[in-house]
C-alpha cells in the first residue's frame, strides 16, 4: 500500500513538472515570435514597485519574465508570486501564495503617481475607511473605477474625457493600472497569460500617449522635442 501511495505521488509530481515545462515552452515561444527575450526569473522585479499588488508577503518572486519593446519603449511581462508564511501555536507552518500577471511599460520621465483600479468589494470597503477616490464628471466612470494619486491636478489632467472613454471600452474596462515613477504598470490575478499581453500593452501605451504635454513639461520632459 505504501508503494502504491508513493507511486501515485511520483506520477502527480511528474505530471505537474511536465505541465509546467510545456507552459514555459509556450511562453518562451511567444517571446521569440514577438521579438522579445525570455529571461525566466528575476526577483528584483518583485521589489521594483511599491503599490498593489507589490509590497506584501514574506517571500516574493518574479518568474516567467519576458522583456522586449512596445511602441518605442522598454516593456516587461512576468508572473509575480507573493507568499505569506504563518506559524501556528502547534508549530505547523502555513503558506498562502497569491499570483498576479504583471505587464509594465517604461515612460520617458517619472510622473506623479496615478492609480486606476476597478470598483469592487475591496475598493468600496477601502473608501468606507477613508481611502482616496478622485471623482470625475462621468458618473459611469466613477462607478467603474476607483482613482487615487499623489497630485490631484495631475490626476485630473491625465484622466481626461477621451481617456475615460478608452478605459470604458468593453475590451479595456476593469483593467487595473498605475503610473509609478518612470513606468506604467498593470496587473491581473493569476499567472502569465500571453494572450493578454498585447492588449494590456496597447492600453498602457494609450495612457502614456494621452498624458498632456504640460504634465510632461512639469516633470522635466518635452514630448515635442523628442520627435
Amino acid at each position: 500500500m505504501v508503494w502504491l501511495v508513493l507511486a501515485l505521488a511520483l506520477l502527480v509530481a511528474a505530471g505537474a513538472w511536465y505541465t509546467q515545462r510545456k507552459r514555459l515552452e509556450a511562453i518562451a515561444a511567444w517571446a521569440r515570435a514577438s521579438g522579445w527575450s525570455f529571461v525566466g526569473r528575476d526577483d528584483s522585479l518583485a521589489y521594483r514597485w511599491a503599490g498593489e499588488p507589490f509590497g506584501t508577503g514574506d517571500e516574493r518572486e518574479a518568474v516567467e519574465v519576458m522583456t522586449g519593446t512596445y511602441a518605442g519603449a522598454d516593456a516587461v511581462s512576468f508572473t509575480y508570486r507573493s507568499t505569506r508564511i504563518r506559524r501556528g501555536s502547534d508549530g505547523k507552518t502555513e503558506r498562502s501564495t497569491t499570483t498576479h500577471h504583471v505587464v509594465a511599460l517604461t515612460l520617458p520621465a517619472a510622473l506623479s503617481t496615478v492609480e486606476v483600479t476597478p470598483e469592487g468589494i475591496g475598493a468600496r470597503l477601502a473608501k468606507m475607511v477613508g481611502a482616496q477616490d478622485v471623482q470625475f464628471e462621468s458618473e459611469e466612470f466613477n462607478r467603474a473605477y476607483r482613482v487615487e494619486g499623489t497630485d490631484p491636478q495631475v490626476v485630473h489632467a491625465v484622466i481626461h474625457p477621451r481617456l475615460m472613454e478608452r478605459l470604458l471600452e468593453p475590451g479595456t474596462r476593469g483593467t487595473a493600472w498605475r503610473i509609478e515613477g518612470s513606468t506604467i504598470v498593470s496587473w491581473h490575478p493569476g499567472a502569465t497569460a500571453v494572450d493578454r499581453i498585447a492588449g494590456t500593452l496597447a492600453l498602457l501605451a494609450a495612457v502614456r500617449d494621452a498624458v498632456p504635454r504640460h504634465v510632461w513639461l512639469d516633470h522635466g520632459y518635452d514630448p515635442a522635442a523628442a520627435h
